[in-house]
């Protein structure tokens, strides 16, 4: 480890320390988080009317990064809530704004700092100016790989679009609505659709949160329907604030935008609301919540999980409940309400949830190659000869070419930080063990196998090698270790597969192995990934406290993100409620 690199490192402690004793951490906690949700915001919107300053992608790592922030949130005391969400904000004086800076910042830190740790980076510097980078250019070209596939099998939320009259208009003046908000949550309701592929049966789902999955995607297009409408009327604010000609005009509409895009309301009002929209009792939709919600202790945030929902007392001994609809709108996601119980349950997790991953992963896969009639499926299908032995979690066969696909799954929960991606790596690692188990055979010991679980006789079939993973694979360890095995997540097996089958009526194994390659790099020269230098800096407000790190940035373009997104996840079958 270089000089520079464990310098830094040996200074963590001190930024910790010189974080969580900000002032500003000294405010009601109402106060900081309508500053956070209003950075969230602007961020994912913009900062006015037709403005081109929204960066969402940036706006989608801050929501992420906000798990690392909720340690220091929930140690705000809770009172006084204060009489608006401006009441509340107007605390943010001139003198805290460079600490919020340093909060949003020190999420960023927060995940960097184990990244070093991992040798992602190399350190030059000292004296408290570092300057982080790429090891070697492999790291880099690997990064950019991984982090693109992460992105396209990000769950998407479709709205079909009310016309624009019904979401606009909406504010008579502050405070008051003509009423569309109230329409608008149930017509999102009825058309909202998630693109989210399942991670777990029904029996899974209740042993992790005593839920079905069916109950799971109501309450969570019920979530969605909230937070869209409460966009809306945001973005009406803004509009009508854009075109305030008086300033004190502007200052009461964008007094009201906040109050939308970081409302506190009646927790009565907001759980009936979900409660009218889903269908659920009261007992099922507080499991839920329950799960979505930040606690006293900062438990269940973690590794990108920031709970969306925080209750409140108010000074009347109301129950109360805040909330970001962007942050609703990313967190309220499969993988979240998973990764939870592997918090709060382990042996549940372990013994019940986690064993269903791979098989629903494997079921996706499969009935990607079921359009093809005449190709021959296996799962499952252990194996044993000379002494080694293995399992195929699917073994895909062409009689008409003598042709095979031997694909190994691996299902763990999408990675968020250093940490998860080393554990990915590990099941990675697995995937390549057992995929060369069987390459390791000779010829005969091959024919063997494929003959006994095929049921026929199998003369020097080719055989293609992948590893299927949920979203990505980690860094350039395993990368650079990938050989022949084709690598692919769920997305890129549709799109290759649907590409291949709408062209020619079937699935020819060989041109879906090329296709998989292909379509991968064409994905990476569409997003257009580019790097871009970042500066971090925190610390005490001294010579010797205050540090600054800079950094490579990745960018991809977010439209071509979107688009894969959109284009690559499979359009599984859809329940209207």
């Amino acid at each position: 480890m270089s000089d520079a690199r464990q310098d830094l490192l040996d200074r963590e402690a001190a930024l910790d320390a010189s974080v969580a004793a900000l002032p500003l951490l000294d405010l009601p906690r109402r106060s900081l988080l309508t500053a956070l949700y209003g950075v969230v915001y602007q961020l994912m919107h913009g900062t006015g009317k037709g403005s081109k300053s929204a960066r969402p992608a940036e706006g989608e790592a801050f929501i992420s990064r906000l798990s690392y922030l909720a340690p220091l949130i929930v140690k705000c005391p809770e009172m006084p809530i204060g009489a608006s969400a401006l009441n509340a904000h107007s605390l943010i004086s001139e003198e805290l704004v460079p600490q919020l800076h340093d909060l949003v910042q020190y999420g960023h830190a927060c995940e960097l700092f184990p990244e070093m740790r991992h040798g992602w980076y190399v350190v030059k510097g000292g004296g408290g100016e570092y300057v982080l980078d790429h090891p070697e250019e492999a790291i880099r070209e690997a990064e950019e790989l991984d982090v693109l596939l992460s992105e396209i099998s990000v769950p998407m939320r479709l709205r079909a679009v009310p016309a624009n009259s019904m979401r606009t208009h909406i504010l008579l003046k502050p405070g008051v609505t003509n009423g569309k908000d109230i329409l608008l949550p149930a017509y999102y309701y009825a058309t909202m659709e998630t693109r989210e592929l399942p991670l777990l049966y029904d029996d899974g789902m209740r042993a992790a949160a005593g839920v079905t999955l069916d109950e799971f995607l109501r309450f969570q297009r019920a979530v969605a329907a909230l937070a869209c409408t409460w966009l809306d009327v945001a973005a009406d604010a803004g509009r009508l604030a854009a075109k305030a000609v008086r300033k004190s005009d502007r200052k009461k509409w964008l007094a009201e935008q906040m109050e939308w895009y970081a409302p506190l309301l009646s927790a009565d009002f907001i759980e009936g609301m979900l409660a009218d929209l889903s269908g659920l009792d009261e007992l099922t939709l507080g499991k839920l919540l329950d799960i979505f919600t930040l606690k006293g202790d900062g438990t269940p945030a973690g590794e990108g999980f920031f709970p969306p929902f925080h209750y409140f007392t108010d000074e009347e001994g109301r129950r109360m409940i805040m909330f970001s609809p962007d942050v609703l709108l990313q967190m309220t996601a499969q993988r979240n309400l998973v990764y939870v119980c592997s918090k709060r349950h382990i042996s549940t997790f372990d013994n019940l949830v986690s064993r269903e991953m791979e098989p629903r992963l494997l079921d996706l896969a499969e009935a990607e190659f079921r359009r093809d009639r005449n190709l021959v499926l296996k799962r499952n299908a252990n194996w044993a000869h000379a002494g080694v032995s293995g399992e195929f979690d699917l073994l895909v066969y062409d009689p008409r070419s003598n042709i095979a696909m031997h694909l190994q799954a691996k299902a763990p929960i999408p990675p968020q930080g250093a940490r998860m991606v080393k554990r990915l790596e590990g099941r990675v690692a697995e995937g390549f063990d057992q995929l060369r188990r069987f390459r390791s055979l000779d010829g005969p010991g091959k024919n063997h196998v494929l003959g006994r679980i095929l049921g026929e006789a199998i003369s020097d079939a080719a055989v293609y090698d992948v590893l299927l993973m949920r979203s990505s694979f980690g860094t350039n360890k395993v990368w650079g270790k990938i050989g022949d095995v084709i690598p692919a997540n769920l997305q890129l097996l549709h799109g290759a597969s649907e590409e291949i089958t709408r062209a020619t009526g079937q699935l020819e194994l060989p041109r879906l192995a090329t296709r998989l390659a292909t379509l991968r790099s064409e994905l990476l020269v569409n997003a257009k990934p580019r790097w871009k230098t970042g500066v971090i800096t925190l610390g005490a407000y001294d010579a010797k406290g205050r540090i600054s790190m800079t950094l490579p940035l990745l960018r991809l373009d977010p439209t071509a993100i979107h688009k894969a997104r959109l284009s690559l996840t499979p359009d599984l079958p859809r329940t209207r409620y």
